[in-house]
């Protein structure tokens, strides 16, 4: 019997073309999260027109891993129409890079394209040609709709910290929702295949948990929402009027008051003199808010500002300093405080703003000079409000109280204030945030980094020098700083380019989310300021969740807070009216 002809073999085929469209799609998403992590973040931030510049650019996503700092000469300077014009020129160029956020940005980066590849490749190996409607099609559903509302959205993605997805161009952002979608849709089918191996009824329970944590867990904060979102146009809100009785009653009652100081000067002598200071500009816009009760206001902010001076001039300026004050000698001397000056001129400025008073006129004269001349000893335009010790906070309320002492008695500080804006444009910048820094010694060397228990305020006294310079450091606080989650808001104390200290004024941080009670504070002065509405109702939905307010006879206090606490907040909730009329030119009395 004759044996059959051996069948030709068939060619081998080359194997590796099936991964071919895996190989592919695995490029072109590890392009796009190449390009999204070497594209500009951030415009270049150019401190100041004159002299050299410093710029800024940040690399990464989801976190900034490489900081570009740039340096900058002006050359070239053309003059049309009284407008000087400038060509600049980088003269050096450095780059920092932050491990842990590179870390962070190369795990994310495996882990899309780790799901990009084992996708495509379950696709390419149960690919049938015929449709099916499974588990895994819904999943796959899921991801579309997911990818079309990403390319569609308005609104910043993933978070501040990083770059904005929807900043990026589709060749970028195409690519990259794929696999991110790659990255849903895996975690849907190891999570369907894990729930398989449990029993029906704890996989029913685990379900209906997840699908419950997933509706309530975002609606929590509607239940201590507030209807207000920041200060009112006009008159003074209920909860403001709540705030002002509790700390009109202090007043009223000395022996409230002294248990309430006693409590706080064991922890911080200073926040004595600053709850002070807080009502007493409080008090003054609520004056100007409510007229008809400015007499009430006035005997209050009188009897407190005398009885400051009083305390000043018999126990001297260390009565309401902390005790490292005695540590050494202040380099510009006699000693004195920039802290304890800056905030006493204020409350004079503003008690005259609201009604001229002949008694507090040449004090606040004498002490703005004095804060004047100060400042002009320092290379950085800055006073000392602690041995060799200058901040932030202390020299921008300064700042203020100087401008509306000019406003007050027509003296003129204006080349002061810009020569003062461009020193600290040049030599009190952090170079990583553009932040100002809290504190420095007389001759500018840094001590702290910036620091949310100092910018807010800091932004807010600056809208009366520098408007668009004070908007400037509001944005980047809000950036560096401000953070919602679920519809709460806080603030952390550092940025994540410089870690401090957790001390008095940043009060105790909750780790991993960096929540400081002292600048989720100060915040709500920030956010009222430029009128971040958004962001205030977020803080106040986080206040009335985890601040135990307690109301009792009309009055408001916080539990969790104090009197200088209360007084931030009070003040927060009406400023306005003194700004505005320095800017404005009005007088009330």
């Amino acid at each position: 019997m004759e044996s059959e002809p051996p069948k030709p073999a068939k060619p081998r085929r080359r194997r590796y073309l099936r991964h071919l469209p895996t190989c592919v799609v695995m490029l072109i998403v590890g392009g796009a999260l190449v390009a999204i992590n070497t594209r500009d973040g951030f415009a270049n931030y150019l401190a100041s027109i004159y002299g050299i510049q410093t710029g800024f650019s940040r690399h990464g996503w989801p976190e900034i891993c490489i900081s570009r700092q740039a340096d900058y000469d002006l050359f070239n300077p053309t003059t049309i129409a009284n407008t000087t014009t400038y060509t600049l020129k980088e003269t050096s160029v450095s780059y920092r890079v932050d491990i842990w956020p590179l870390l962070l940005d190369i795990g994310i980066a495996l882990l899309i394209l780790a799901s990009t590849v084992i996708l495509c490749e379950r696709a390419r190996r149960a690919w049938t040609g015929r449709p099916q409607f499974q588990i895994s099609t819904l999943l796959w559903l899921t991801v579309v709709v997911a990818v079309l509302l990403a390319l569609g959205q308005s609104d910043p993605w993933w978070s501040e910290d990083g770059l904005y997805l929807h900043e990026q161009p589709l060749w970028i952002r195409i690519p990259l929702l794929f696999g991110i979608g790659c990255c849903v849709y895996l975690a849907g089918w190891m999570m369907v295949r894990t729930l398989a191996k449990v029993p029906r009824r704890m996989r029913l329970g685990t379900v209906s948990l997840a699908i419950a944590a997933a509706v309530w867990l975002p609606m929590v904060h509607l239940c201590f929402r507030s209807d207000e979102a920041g200060k009112k146009e006009t008159g003074v809100s209920p909860i403001a009027q709540q705030l002002a009785a509790r700390h009109l009653h202090l007043w009223t009652d000395a022996e409230a008051r002294e248990e309430e100081l006693e409590r706080m000067r064991q922890s911080n002598a200073e926040w004595d003199f600053m709850g002070r200071s807080y009502l007493v500009w409080a008090l003054g816009n609520m004056c100007l808010r409510e007229p008809q009760r400015k007499d009430e206001y006035l005997a209050v902010m009188d009897r407190i500002i005398d009885e400051t001076l009083a305390t000043e001039r018999e126990k001297g300026m260390h009565h309401f300093l902390m005790p490292y004050a005695h540590n050494g000698p202040f380099v510009v001397q006699p000693p004195r405080s920039q802290f304890i000056d800056g905030e006493i001129a204020l409350m004079l400025a503003v008690r005259r703003l609201v009604e001229e008073k002949e008694a507090y006129r040449q004090p606040l004269r004498q002490r703005v000079e004095l804060i004047v001349r100060r400042m002009k000893q320092s290379p950085v335009l800055c006073a000392e409000s602690y041995p060799n010790e200058c901040w932030m906070f202390c020299n921008t309320v300064a700042l203020a109280a100087v401008r509306i002492s000019d406003h007050l008695d027509g003296t003129d500080h204006s080349a002061f204030f810009r020569r003062w804006v461009k020193t600290a444009r040049k030599r009190l910048i952090d170079r990583d945030t553009g932040l100002l820094v809290s504190s420095f010694t007389l001759d500018g060397q840094v001590l702290d980094g910036p620091e949310g228990s100092s910018i807010w305020m800091a932004a807010h006294c600056l809208q009366l020098i520098d408007e668009e310079f004070a908007a400037d450091q509001y944005r980047r606080a809000r950036q560096e700083l401000g953070r919602e989650i679920c519809g709460f808001g806080y603030a952390r104390e550092w940025p994540a380019a410089w870690q401090g200290p957790m001390d008095v004024d940043s009060g105790p941080v909750v780790p991993g989310l960096g929540v400081s009670a002292g600048s989720s504070g100060l915040a709500f002065v920030g956010a009222a300021t430029f009128d971040d509405r958004k962001y205030f109702r977020a803080l106040r939905t986080t206040l009335d969740f985890a601040g135990f307010p307690l109301e009792e006879e009309g009055r408001l206090r916080y539990g969790a807070s104090n009197q200088v606490g209360d007084a931030v907040l009070l003040y927060a909730t009406v400023l306005g009216p003194a700004w505005d009329a320095v800017k404005k030119g009005e007088r009330y009395d």
